[in-house]
């Protein structure tokens, strides 16, 4: 790939001049402190590290939110992380960090830079076949930006100089799915958000995310037809713990966990699983550390957790609900369901070859009462990819296969894990052995 960069052309001075002003003056700076230009048409950014130094576990208890943002100069190594994270490549030659209904990847990300640090001021657009950034345009105004957030939101963008947008193709999926094809876009977009927030944490940084702004306003800003869903901007911030945050619960087994950026490039959706038990005590520290995610523009979580229990060693056959607020169990069932659960899965075979399945639901009721039921609705899918996210990473990092379903009988599944009437399953998460935790 060549990246274009523009040519300037000097008048001659004396040759000796011209190597003292550059020995002296202009080269040491370049190398501790390097300039990327927006006069590049494209620009490469350093690889990502894929190894990191932050648990993954201790990014989950402690993430990257914060209420409030002070600024910090984003170097171009941080930008060019937070973008692998979010939508880069990780294996193969077209698999992204988070999971995409029939890899339709509809998700593409835009940041502004509003001060100039390593990076020009300027609106960049992330390409990541390439990993690399594309010029939008350089023209910049701080109060153009912030006029399209309000309250708190408006503060915190104020007060950075970096803000990375989420936005959607929509048509990429919903030609493929039809309508259902918009809560698929939804559902990757909390799973970008949650790993955004994890390598913040890896990164000791923090950002508000921001569900409820001006997204036509925005969308213009950005000289683009995608449609802006997320905004995200990024400083130092206060440590609070998000509101999903399980209290005084902490995971009960003490691990050789991978990190953050070898959870992400290890994930894989995986349907094929081997035979044998998962501990229990592993099934809950994957299950508490999911549950800490923060209820984007919410005050509760919508999220129902049931867990249908196979081959799990230290707990009996059946259905269990699973409560995020005090990491509890409550017996449902005592029957093996995972062939019925397959069955409602449209006849998906690792449904009933994993160990257990999570099936995640959100209460309609609460969505529907709200005087925005669409936008509650995206916030509670938005969730939902949030808590799959984790969990994706969890069986990641124990070297545990899982994979989101997200196509099922949806009057079925709920008659086999017993959910209330205003209830609705979104996804089915199968979690099984594989041959790398068997060592």
């Amino acid at each position: 790939m060549i990246v274009l960069q523009a040519r300037r052309h000097y008048k001659p001075i004396g040759l000796a001049l011209l190597l003292l002003v550059v020995l002296v003056v202009v080269l040491p700076p370049l190398l501790l402190f390097p300039t990327y230009s927006p006069e590049m048409t494209t620009l490469t950014l350093p690889e990502p590290d894929v190894n990191g130094s932050m648990p993954l576990g201790t990014a989950m208890r402690d993430p990257g939110y914060s209420s409030v943002l002070s600024d910090h100069q984003m170097r171009i190594d941080e930008v060019s992380q937070l973008l692998w994270a979010i939508q880069g490549i990780t294996h193969g030659s077209v698999f992204r960090a988070v999971p995409s209904a029939g890899a339709t990847y509809p998700l593409e990300i835009f940041f502004v830079q509003m001060d100039e640090s390593e990076l020009e001021e300027g609106y960049y657009h992330y390409i990541p076949q390439e990993h690399q950034l594309e010029w939008v345009n350089t023209t910049v105004d701080r109060g153009t930006i912030v006029a399209a957030f309000v309250g708190d939101d408006r503060r915190a963008v104020l007060n950075v100089s970096t803000v990375f947008f989420i936005l959607a193709n929509y048509s990429r999926t919903t030609a493929r799915y039809g309508n259902r094809g918009m809560q698929y876009v939804h559902l990757e977009t909390g799973h970008a958000v949650q790993n955004f927030l994890l390598q913040l944490s890896s990164l000791g940084l923090k950002t508000r995310p921001i569900a409820d702004f001006a997204t036509v306003y925005v969308q213009s800003l950005l000289n683009t037809s995608f449609i802006p869903l997320v905004a995200l901007p990024v400083g130092f911030g206060n440590s609070r713990a998000p509101v999903g945050q399980i209290g005084a619960h902490s995971s009960s087994v003490n691990e050789d966990e991978a990190t953050v950026e070898q959870a992400i490039t290890k994930r894989r959706s995986t349907r094929d699983y081997v035979n044998g038990t998962v501990p229990f005590a592993l099934v809950t520290d994957i299950l508490i550390d999911s549950s800490m995610i923060d209820y984007l523009d919410s005050d509760r979580s919508p999220l129902d957790v049931r867990v249908v229990i196979g081959q799990v060693d230290g707990i009996g056959l059946g259905v269990y609900n699973y409560w995020l607020r005090n990491a509890s169990f409550t017996e449902v069932s005592t029957s093996d369901l995972r062939l019925d659960l397959m069955t409602a899965g449209l006849s998906q075979p690792w449904i009933e070859a994993a160990q257990l399945d999570i099936v995640v639901s959100v209460d309609m009721g609460l969505i529907v009462a709200e005087p925005d039921s669409a936008f509650a609705h995206r916030l509670a899918m938005y969730h939902v990819g949030m808590f799959a996210q984790n969990i994706c990473l969890k069986c990641a990092a124990w070297g545990l296969g899982t994979v989101t379903v997200g196509a099922f009988y949806e009057d079925q599944v709920a008659t086999v894990v017993d959910l209330p009437s205003d209830f609705k399953a979104i996804y089915i998460m199968p979690i099984g052995l594989t041959p790398e935790f068997l060592g």
